[in-house]
């Protein structure tokens, strides 16, 4: 037990990780908001976020190191998430394309991509406060976004 608990715990740990742990994307898109004309006042496109298996990542410092700059986060906030004993972690939620490419060219193992919807309202500000606002999650917060929750996307 102890060779098992002890000395080889990491071992073990990995093996059952990767037997028992998905990713899945339960993220619902939200509808388009109309005005009486047809016009777009609130519409979702499609957005990518950043994660990472901590598990998967065996030279956190180095990882660390190289994300920082890019995420604009200091290395020792990269690397506190990345010591994290959760399996899963966001390092940079719904992010700009060009942050995006730069990360993936560097090819980190256990850096993650996943699709996100991301809000937005071309015309910014108007009607904003009967419009209302979306959170990061997807969760309508306010006005017409908060009133529509949880309804199909017909009405």
């Amino acid at each position: 037990m102890y060779y098992i608990q002890v000395i080889n715990h990491r071992r073990y740990k990995k093996m059952a990780d990767k037997q028992s742990i998905a990713f899945t994307q339960a993220e619902f898109k939200r509808g388009t908001i109309y005005d009486r004309n047809g016009k777009e006042l609130a519409m979702e496109f499609e957005s990518t976020s950043i994660y990472a298996v901590p598990y998967a990542i065996s030279n956190r410092e180095m990882t660390a190191k190289k994300l920082a700059p890019l995420l604009g986060m200091s290395e020792k906030a990269i690397r506190k998430r990345l010591e994290s004993s959760n399996s899963f972690v966001w390092l940079r939620r719904k992010t700009d394309t060009q942050t995006l490419e730069k990360v993936k060219i560097l090819r980190l193992k256990g850096i993650k991509f996943i699709s996100e919807g991301k809000r937005f309202y071309p015309e910014n500000s108007l009607a904003s406060q009967v419009i209302g606002l979306a959170g990061l999650d997807n969760q309508g917060l306010s006005g017409i976004e908060n009133s529509l929750e949880g309804r199909p996307k017909e009405l």
